[in-house]
């Protein structure tokens, strides 16, 4: 295959650990006048025992600083993203500004957390957790879909569970989980463009070399069951057509037989887009198949699909599970996979163009407990998928053991009497 015209050389990469813990990753990049910043802490809802249901996802909103004064007068770009496994705080700045950003940002670990502050964002965790939505989409599921979904997953917090020990949390229990959790041992600083090591250096320990010396919590690896079995279910949700979700669980880095089958699956997600074969399965009054590959972690991951219907939900079922054994059965020619190579890898390496994508991506690679070196081998992996890969990866991984399976119907409409 033709050398990507968007491939390049990584850039050089520093990396250094304050005396307090805190890992910092330095990435130069001196292309543009800008600077990415991720803080990314360790700590995600994963490490959330029943006692301690919706304790994150307070806090991310509770520590994450005000920047409303900084991004008007600086322009800057600011995106916090919380999960299972993390919490990334980023910033798009000019590389004027870091240490003026750097300062700010250093405020996640020092910063008090009033009574007030604390009950405006419980409160609220609160009520969105009450909230029973019945939008349905290829990523957004009902509480019973999601339930299915992580069958036998120790991490599932049911949002009803998670409401109610919302209501019994004390100011104190989230305060011992900020202190024990968002600390400099816990947590890694990627800075990514415009600056250099040295200068970089300087400014982190200015404002992040604290002498706070607590200890990192032991992290498990928490693994759910990769083939529960078949799941089923039939709801009427705010859908304008009838819907047919199949998610299959399929594993991360961590736990596959052979991690290419990973990549193997984010080839497949652009062959549903752009293969001819698979695009037949828009006829008979069906509408193209949505595909996701959606990472999770490096360990429990999803395989999405999606389509519209007509008709018999059994049927369109039993016609996608038919596309799915033609497809384990008779492999892709290197030509038909060709331009789903070069679709995911120019879009991945696209990304990893942008100063604050790419120290977020290095972030959520930390976060995940994976090595941030993957950042400068994904294309590279992707290139290197082959037809046999992929039809190894749908053998694997496109079964009924690891498939939940939802029909869905339109709500319906009640006329005026």
């Amino acid at each position: 295959m033709n050398k990507l015209v968007t491939e390049r050389t990584p850039n050089h990469t520093h990396e250094f650990t304050l005396d307090n813990g805190l890992r910092v990753i330095v990435r130069e990049d001196h292309r543009t006048p800008q600077v990415g910043i991720t803080l990314v802490f360790a700590v995600g809802t994963d490490d959330e025992r029943p006692e301690d249901f919706g304790v994150t996802d307070v806090l991310q909103n509770a520590l994450t600083p005000d920047y409303d004064d900084f991004i008007k007068e600086t322009g800057a770009i600011h995106q916090n993203l919380g999960g299972s496994k993390g919490l990334r705080d980023s910033l798009l700045i000019a590389a004027e500004h870091l240490e003026s950003a750097l300062k700010i940002q250093s405020t996640f670990m020092t910063d008090e957390l009033s009574d007030d502050l604390l009950r405006t964002h419980l409160d609220e965790e609160i009520l969105r957790n009450k909230e029973n939505s019945l939008f349905i989409s290829a990523i957004s599921f009902s509480p019973e879909i999601d339930a299915l979904v992580n069958t036998g997953h120790s991490y599932y917090r049911p949002h009803d569970a998670i409401a109610a020990n919302l209501e019994r949390l004390t100011f104190e229990h989230l305060r011992n989980w900020r202190q024990n959790r968002y600390c400099p041992a816990n947590a890694c600083l990627v800075i990514v463009g415009d600056v250099e090591i040295e200068e970089a250096r300087r400014l982190v320990e200015r404002h992040f070399g604290s002498e706070d010396q607590r200890a990192a919590p032991f992290r498990s690896l928490i693994k759910g069951p990769s083939g529960p079995g078949y799941r089923q279910i039939t709801q009427c949700l705010e859908t304008e057509y009838p819907l047919m979700l199949v998610i299959f669980n399929t594993p991360g880095m961590e736990n596959a037989p052979d991690p290419q089958s990973v990549r193997a699956l984010e080839i497949l997600d652009s062959l549903f887009e752009s293969s001819t074969r698979l695009k037949s399965f828009e006829n008979d009054n069906r509408s193209t198949i949505v595909a996701t590959a959606f990472r999770l972690s490096r360990a429990n991951n999803q395989f999405i699909l999606a389509f519209h219907f007509e008709g018999d939900p059994q049927k369109a079922e039993a016609d996608l599970w038919a596309l799915l054994d033609d497809l384990k059965r008779v492999p892709f020619t290197p030509e038909d996979i060709e331009p789903a190579i070069i679709q995911e890898s120019t879009t991945r390496q696209a990304l990893y163009d942008n100063p604050q994508s790419q120290s977020s991506s290095i972030g959520y690679l930390v976060g995940s407990a994976q090595p941030w070196q993957l950042i400068d081998l994904e294309v590279a992996q992707l290139r290197s998928v082959t037809a046999q890969d992929i039809q190894n990866a749908a053998n694997a991984y496109f079964t009924r053991e690891r498939a939940t399976v939802a029909h869905v119907f339109p709500i319906e409409k009640k006329t005026p009497a």
